[in-house]
């Protein structure tokens, strides 16, 4: 009784001490506060920002240190709308201290919140989206800003009572920041999203809906679909023209981007008119000395030159030329604009090459301050530049005008190698930027369309070879090829939704932004002609501080992180004569580029190098997807039989044929695809043409004659093959779905059956390596991060979705160690992987986000870029009794030391052999393919104990056991 009482006694005690702390506010207070709070909101509402600032600042300080819950909640919702309105104020006039203010008080508003109410707050949904804006808009950090969208998004989707403005706006600023990693196609699927609420709730012709369509047809022009972007423009314009107040700066820069898209149709009559448009509203809002306006005549001037109408364009020109001289502009991007008008016209006119040239090295001498730039054939240096992609678009410009001269007259073979030397530093500058940048505009043009130049380079490097077939053309086609291939599949894995927050501190890579444009920045000035004494040695001392701290935080990310390696790891430059020591004796790498109507094909073996150019027939791309079809779907009529032979056979003569066909020096291939042709399954091509087939069986397949495998690009293959590899016997982790199907993941919707033949595929496997072996109810996400690091092979039999930006792979047991059961993406590069192989056994792990000069970017992918040198991987749904099969024969043959991809190409032509009739399909056998370093393994053997032995052991255990028992009886008889 005596302790039941104390018990009491220190309970009241504990509690009053905790009343004490927290201090409640009266009500009358409380609804003073509340008062205050509504004041300041409206105020921010009606755009008066500063006052709303100075209303809610004020009274903040009457909050108390401890708070209850309800004024704690409070208290988060004055800390929010102080920081929304800072960062209006900071918006329309940046000020350091507002800035701070906005940053700090959202910060705090979102630490308060997450203390007392649940993760379906919807003011913290409010106060993420403002955050994201901060980090977006103040510090030009998208990959900061996503994540904030992103969780924001989270919690509408599951909040009860949702607010339809504040989603389309979350959706809208999503969008954003999908555009400026140079995501478009997701750009445009939220844009839509966003615009189908709006639409909803305002109706069409609502302000914001007009803002809404502006954004979505920018996104769509950035993805080149200039048709659909203009009639979006179209409609974002007669919505804004419909307001009783017209925003018109954002009419002109509508009919700006519109022009932008007419010019890109051909449709020179409606770009001018849109452009005409433009400057009649900027001369009316802006004064003559607007930067933008001499760009917006320089639009006009090239616009009115392809309509042929060059007197008007003169006159646009002579208008740039008054403006330059009425505000000085002697230097600079305004007068790089004029020379760069007055080039792209006098070109267009068909003048003297000699007039084009000089205005085009007069605009190059400008932008780089550099007075001499020789004759027509130099370049200037690539040091800094106040316009880096108007400074490429020149150089590029320079480089076309002397292809097609060279093109006109083949004598003119000194055009082709000096517009080859432009492709080069074109080329080169993207690179440049890419590691060095001067804000966010550079990272949008490079992630979008950094390579534009690609196809015109090979072009020009190909007239180049054709005339006496030197290697060095051929070897700069190919750098071309790789730098645009590689640099893609590394903006992949740099997109935020990649790198989530896993593995590589945000916080980290944001500083070591800052510090790569600060250092630019440092360069830039100290390359300016009038710099002092004084300042000259504060931008020096400042520099090589800078450059310090970035190589130690560059380093220190490189050590913690593989991810980090792969993406930002100083990579040297890639050559034929890098290539040819690492390829086998018989092999010869095939690398492709193609674009909407012309392939170029590249082929690469010790001793010799091919390269060839294939126009495309009509309908090429129709006649390709009809083909992958008909090998990813269980073929049922003989009309698809003919159909597969017809089109595979018309594939293999366009992009094999000539490379291998007579040539016996070669047995193995190894192929870097690009764009579509990443979908392929080369090996089974058929190789002959032959009338009437009506059998799979009889296929002259491709697989016959050659041992495939694939890369993403050359330059990840190559790193792939100079991986430290040991002799050490390897063991093996598998992973299988089983026969089990579950109602739900998390994310994922509906049912998902079982994979029946995975269990089999598992033990059949673990009869030929050691290893743990994990199914069903045991075969969990957690499990597998935990393992994953401790084993040579990974073999996951499971479920996989494509989808575009985020490749997964799913398990059947979720919500152990508190993982939902998808493996994304990003979650393989924490994970520190030092496997030699991985065999995804799942379906379409090699499919994934289709990329224009990379191929597929997939799961497969992820696991190439974690580190692990050699990947297995489906290039759609598997067939469970088939894929079994074709397993079990491929560990067989690894175990009898057999490459990986001679292992694989016997265990097919093995499958092939016991299929009839359809069963004979490539949907059954292709849908695997190799990748990476192909170097045989030595796999661990599995303990193997056989029941005679363990008879034999226990029989012997109760022979000994029974002569001692006789001989104990005769030693007590004795």
């Amino acid at each position: 009784m005596f302790l039941q009482w104390l018990l009491l006694i220190g309970l009241g005690l504990l509690g009053s001490w905790v009343m004490g702390q927290t201090t409640r506010i009266d009500s009358d207070e409380f609804c003073m506060l509340q008062t205050h709070l509504e004041e300041g909101a409206a105020l921010a509402m009606a755009k008066e920002n500063a006052a709303s600032i100075e209303l809610l600042t004020e009274y903040l300080d009457s909050f108390p240190a401890q708070l209850d819950p309800a004024t704690e909640r409070l208290k988060a919702e004055y800390l929010y709308h102080v920081g929304y309105s800072a960062f209006y104020e900071c918006l329309a006039a940046y000020d350091q201290q507002v800035h701070a203010l906005c940053k700090n008080t959202l910060a705090e508003a979102d630490s308060l919140i997450a203390r007392i109410e649940s993760k379906s707050s919807t003011l913290k949904a409010r106060i993420l989206r403002s955050r994201g804006q901060c980090a977006y808009f103040l510090e030009e950090n998208p990959l900061e800003a996503q994540d904030f969208y992103e969780s924001a998004y989270s919690i509408w989707l599951i909040a009860t009572q949702k607010d339809s403005v504040e989603l389309a706006s979350v959706l809208q600023c999503m969008g954003q920041a999908a555009t400026k990693q140079g995501e478009y196609e997701r750009a445009i699927n939220l844009y839509q999203q966003s615009l189908e609420i709006r639409e909803e709730i305002f109706g069409h012709n609502h302000p914001r809906v007009g803002k809404a369509y502006w954004d979505l047809g920018n996104a769509y022009g950035y993805s080149d679909r200039y048709g659909e972007s203009v009639k979006i423009y179209q409609i974002a314009l007669d919505i804004i023209k419909m307001q009783n107040t017209v925003d018109e700066i954002m009419m002109a820069n509508i009919m700006t981007n519109l022009a932008a898209s007419y010019n890109e149709l051909g449709d020179y009559e409606a770009a001018v008119k849109s452009m005409n448009a433009a400057i009649a509203i900027k001369r009316r809002i802006e004064p003559d000395n607007s930067t933008s306006l001499v760009n917006y005549y320089s639009i006009l001037a090239v616009a009115l030159a392809n309509q042929k109408k060059f007197n008007e364009a003169d006159q646009a020109i002579s208008t740039i030329k008054d403006i330059c001289a009425k505000n000085d502009f002697q230097d600079g991007e305004e007068l790089a604009y004029l020379q760069f008008a007055e080039a792209r016209v006098s070109i267009v006119k068909g003048v003297p090459a000699d007039q084009s040239f000089a205005a085009l090295q007069k605009a190059l001498a400008t932008l780089t301050q550099q007075d001499q730039l020789g004759d027509w054939r130099s370049f200037p240096e690539l040091k800094s530049s106040t316009k880096p992609m108007l400074l490429q678009q020149i150089i590029l410009d320079k480089s076309n005008f002397l292809s097609k001269l060279g093109r006109q007259n083949i004598v003119q073979q000194e055009y082709l190698l000096t517009s080859l030397e432009g492709y080069r530093l074109a080329s080169q500058l993207s690179d440049q930027l890419r590691l060095h940048y001067k804000d966010q505009d550079d990272k949008l043009f490079l992630s979008g369309r950094g390579s534009i130049y690609l196809q015109d380079a090979l072009a020009c490097a190909f007239l180049l070879w054709e005339q006496n077939h030197d290697s060095r053309y051929a070897n700069q086609a190919f750098q071309f090829m790789e730098n645009c291939k590689f640099q893609l599949l590394l903006d992949f894995f740099r997109k935020s939704r990649i790198q989530g927050a896993h593995g590589i501190s945000r916080l980290a890579l944001a500083r070591l932004d800052n510090l790569h444009r600060r250092c630019t920045e440092l360069d830039f000035l100290l390359a300016l002609p009038d710099v002092n004494s004084d300042s000259l040695k504060k931008y020096q001392n400042e520099l090589f501080e800078k450059r310090i701290q970035e190589s130690q935080l560059r380093d220190s990310l490189e050590n913690s992180s593989r991810l980090f390696r792969t993406m930002y790891g100083r990579q040297s430059k890639i050559e034929i004569d890098s290539i040819q020591p690492l390829l086998p004796a018989r092999t010869a790498m095939i690398s492709y580029s193609i674009s909407d109507s012309i392939l170029y094909i590249l082929g690469i073996q010790k001793q010799q190098v091919t390269f060839r150019k294939a126009r495309l027939p009509e309908h090429f791309s129709d006649s390709l997807n009809l083909w992958v079809d008909l090998c990813r779907e269980p073929i049922q009529e003989l009309p698809e039989i003919e159909t597969f032979s017809r089109i595979g056979h018309t594939l293999y003569q366009l992009l094999l044929e000539p490379e291998v066909s007579n040539n016996e020096s070669i047995d193995q291939l190894l192929l870097v695809p690009d764009g579509l042709l990443g979908q392929l399954p080369f090996e089974a091509l058929p190789t002959k043409a032959i009338p009437g087939l009506t059998s799979f069986a009889n296929m002259p397949y491709l697989l016959h004659d050659y041992k495939t495998y694939y890369a993403a690009s050359a330059t990840l293959w190559r790193d792939q093959q100079i991986l430290p590899i040991d002799g050490e016997p390897l063991s093996c982790l598998g992973i299988a779905w089983g026969s089990q199907g579950i109602d739900s993941i998390i994310g994922v919707q509906g049912k998902i059956r079982g994979l029946k033949g995975t269990e089999k595929e598992l033990n059949t496997i673990k009869s030929i390596i050691q290893g743990d072996f994990y199914i069903g109810g045991d075969a969990s996400e957690a499990r597998f991060k935990t393992l994953a690091p401790q084993f040579d092979i990974l073999h996951l039999a499971l479920h996989a979705r494509a989808t575009e930006t985020d490749p997964q792979i799913l398990f059947p047991a979720s919500g152990e160690g508190g993982e939902d059961g998808i493996l994304h993406f990003h979650e393989l590069f924490p994970l520190h992987l030092s496997s030699r192989l991985a065999v995804l056994s799942a379906c379409e792990t090699g499919r994934g986000r289709l990329i224009q000069g990379e191929g597929i970017q997939s799961m497969s992918s992820g696991f190439a870029a974690a580190g692990v040198p050699s990947v297995l991987m489906s290039l759609w749904e598997v067939d469970d009794d088939a894929g079994g099969q074709i397993m079990e024969s491929f560990y067989e043959g690894i175990a009898e030391g057999l490459p990986i991809d001679a292992s694989l190409q016997m265990a097919k032509l093995t499958y092939l052999e016991s299929a009839a009739g359809l069963k004979a399909a490539p949907y059954y056998w292709s849908a695997f393919v190799p990748m990476g370093n192909m170097a045989p393994l030595k796999l661990a053997q599995p303990s193997r104990f056989n029941w005679w032995i363990i008879v034999g052991g226990s029989v012997a255990l109760l022979c000994i056991f029974i002569a001692f028992r006789i001989y104990l009886k005769k030693r007590k008889s004795i």
